[in-house]
């Protein structure tokens, strides 16, 4: 044998990749929890509205939402990211790391995105009048 072997990929380890590879649900709420807290977001703030017009000191609560909905998506586009860093095999590659790459992959776009409607939202939401 000759020192150019090549060695065996090293497997995954820690806890939220364990459960990548057995497709379990940490996976699953690291891509979906964006989508969950944009739903959350907007019902919350649509159900604010008129709360904020006969009180307008409520709108702290309007910015708090903003910043737990945003710091749960910033958490799952964070495990998702670990999961890239972590997985190796290429996403179109049909093995459990291309999978889970994929998914990962898929949960850093919709995170990101949902982020922005999330922010966006909390920005324009005190801005408008319709109060009056």
């Amino acid at each position: 044998m000759s020192g150019s072997a090549e060695q065996a990929p090293r497997a995954p380890t820690g806890r939220l990749a364990g459960a990548a590879i057995r497709g379990a649900p940490p996976l699953w709420v690291a891509v979906n929890v964006g989508i969950v807290a944009w739903i959350a977001h907007l019902s919350f703030l649509a159900s604010m509205g008129a709360a904020v017009c006969r009180d307008a000191s409520l709108v702290w609560v309007v910015h708090a939402a903003t910043a737990v909905t945003g710091g749960a998506t910033v958490a799952g586009i964070v495990a998702c990211r670990r999961l890239l860093v972590t997985f190796t095999d290429d996403e179109g590659q049909p093995t459990v790391s291309g999978r889970t790459r994929f998914m990962a992959l898929l949960g850093v776009a919709v995170g990101a995105f949902n982020l922005a409607l999330i922010l966006l939202e909390g920005i324009y939401f005190p801005l408008i009048r319709t109060c009056s």
